[in-house]
């Protein structure tokens, strides 16, 4: 079932892919969807015993339509032979990588907002025809920007109950909103961009069988809902204290502690939810609550009496349309389509003027294109309905670095840190700014702290290099950038400033090597072509390769490769023609 489809490859004239990835034994392409107008991602089975499941389950994923708290499935095509299901991209991390650190653990109310989202996704499931989702453990949430949590890979562990309604939900509510949007918008070539599969690391999270009912190891045909809301007891246990309950070294001894050990008390503020786990984690599954519905009624309680205010509800239909344009725009800032991105944030802002997330995520986009004063009046437009967003805050502040106002932003980073201390975008503001104004150390230390508390984010690794680099220690440097690559193998620009930093300590040929990754990452890069051509041409004499590559930067708008091609093209010429007298005298009898 392998495919042959590459980064760059176009599927049937519509689909062209942006990133291969594997996921749980499927193969997961990103593409921009030429009819839709917006970012897939394509789940295909990876082999023949993959394919047998893949159509039922991929259809329970379709009928559940459209919700807040889901990833959501659009439709289903066969594509030479291969069954391929068309979910929305949604641009966010796993919440494995929220587990563990002060984000959660030191953050009561936004466990318990995140596990009431987990419950509506779940409800809502039930309400279309699926009744357990099979799997759930972090690895399978993905956590968006805005923190929403979405639910993903529903049906792909097993279908475990009829399908419901065959009609797939609201989705082409969403699709027309797109088709309007785009359908005078002259079609952008896309920007090819590459994955792989996150390295395995010593503090990978646990597998699925930390997750498992004790009757999904007994019977798993038989597991239900309540296998489900197990599962659920153990993600918020591992939200709370940053490990799950139960640690075995394999199926069996894990099985064996599902079916035997009752879960550890909580203690302090954590204790009020010590009734809910316990119900959760009941071992028999009559003991254990009946549905979502019923667990988010407990949790709603705690945090009514912990927050001082109601749990948020799942938003309506019209907000919804402004989210998914949202959440659009935030897919297309990843992938460098800069201006989709903010026409789907304007979008969103004319179906909600009041989104604030819409508003901080165009921000975003502005700042990626340069565009700082404009990215600042965004984040004053979603301050002036929210002054203590932290998005928001963050990257009001991060505007004012790049546009060389360092000192100015940091009272949007203490701003922020004084909302959430632990969010990590803040935390690395607050670092950025100290860098900017010339305080290296002080920068260094807030990347300390945050890598102490999650020594898993790429960002502290890459900005913690930058801040070793600029201080002259290069050795030290590098050896963050080998970190931030580990863990993120598409971090284009850590792979760019490795090479930066092996070309200083001599090490020509691997600054190559890595100018050669970023590329593959992102082709369009104009100064990575031009600095790779540059850096052939000056060490090696590799004229003929530099040319290409100064064709390439020219081509993409560099505004000096005119100049390294006028410069290059004559040696490349030279080079060659001596190669050919070369060659001819060696053939003289």
């Amino acid at each position: 079932m392998a495919t042959n489809w590459t980064i760059g490859s176009t599927i049937q004239n519509r689909w062209t892919v942006y990133r291969v990835l594997e996921s749980d034994g499927d193969v997961v392409h990103v593409v921009y969807d030429a009819q839709l107008r917006r970012m897939l991602a394509a789940r295909t089975p990876a082999d023949e015993a993959a394919a047998k499941r893949f159509l039922p389950a991929a259809q329970a994923w379709l009928n559940l339509g459209r919700h807040a708290n889901i990833v959501v499935a659009q439709f289903i095509e066969t594509i030479e032979g291969r069954p391929l299901l068309f979910l929305d991209y949604v641009s966010g991390e796993p919440l494995a990588r929220w587990t563990g650190t002060k984000r959660l653990t030191a953050d009561l109310p936004q466990v318990l907002r995140f596990a009431v989202q987990l419950c509506d996704a779940m409800t809502h499931a039930a309400a279309r025809g699926l009744p357990a989702h099979g799997d759930l453990r972090p690895q399978n949430c993905l956590i968006t920007r805005d923190g929403t949590l979405k639910v993903t890979r529903f049906g792909m562990a097993a279908v475990l109950g009829a399908a419901g309604p065959a009609d797939g939900g609201g989705g082409m509510k969403t699709t027309t909103i797109f088709q309007r949007l785009f359908r005078t918008r002259e079609e952008q070539a896309p920007a090819p961009v590459t994955d792989s599969p996150e390295t395995a690391a010593p503090d990978a999270p646990p597998g699925p069988a930390a997750y498992r009912a004790p009757e999904q190891a007994a019977k798993p045909k038989h597991a239900d809902v309540r296998a489900d809301i197990y599962s659920f007891g153990i993600v918020l246990f591992e939200m709370l204290t940053g490990q799950v309950p139960f640690v075995g070294q394999n199926r069996a001894e894990f099985a064996k502690l599902h079916a035997t050990q009752p879960p550890p008390a909580l203690a302090g503020p954590q204790a009020p939810l010590n009734e809910i786990i316990q119900t959760c984690l009941a071992k028999e599954p009559a003991a254990r609550f009946g549905d979502f519905g019923a667990v988010r009624s407990r949790l709603a309680t705690v945090y009514e009496k912990l927050a001082g205010k109601p749990v948020p509800q799942p938003p309506a239909n019209a907000i919804l349309d402004a989210m998914d344009a949202c959440n659009a725009g935030v897919a297309f800032t990843e992938m460098g389509r800069l201006e989709d991105a903010i026409a789907c944030f304007d979008l969103a802002l004319n179906l909600d003027p009041r989104s604030v997330a819409a508003h901080a995520n165009k921000a975003d986009a502005l700042r990626a294109a340069g565009r700082w004063q404009n990215a600042q009046d965004a984040c004053d437009a979603a301050l002036e309905i929210n002054r203590d967003d932290v998005h928001a805050l963050t990257s009001k502040g991060l505007a004012m670095v790049e546009a060389g106002h360092g000192g100015e932003a940091s009272i949007y980073a203490e701003r922020a840190l004084a909302r959430a201390p632990y969010d990590e975008p803040a935390r690395l503001l607050m670092s950025a700014v100290w860098a900017a104004i010339g305080q290296p150390d002080q920068a260094r230390e807030c990347l300390d702290r945050l890598l102490a508390d999650n020594p898993r984010s790429d960002a502290a690794w890459f900005q913690k290099g930058n801040v070793l680099c600029a201080a002259g220690w290069p050795g030290e440097a590098l050896v963050c950038y080998d970190r931030a690559v580990q863990l993120n193998p598409c971090h284009e620009p850590a792979w760019l400033k490795k090479g930066e930093t092996l070309g200083v300590m001599g090490r020509k040929m691997d600054e190559v090597v890595c100018y050669d990754r970023a590329l593959e990452i992102n082709p369009r890069n104009a100064s990575a072509w031009y600095d790779k051509a540059s850096l052939l041409c000056s060490n090696f004499h590799r004229y003929s390769e530099a040319l290409g590559c100064f064709e390439q930067a020219h081509k993409l708008g560099h505004p000096r490769a005119a100049e390294g091609m006028a410069m290059c093209r004559p040696l490349a010429t030279l080079v060659e023609q001596t190669s050919h007298l070369t060659t001819f005298h060696k053939k003289r009898p």
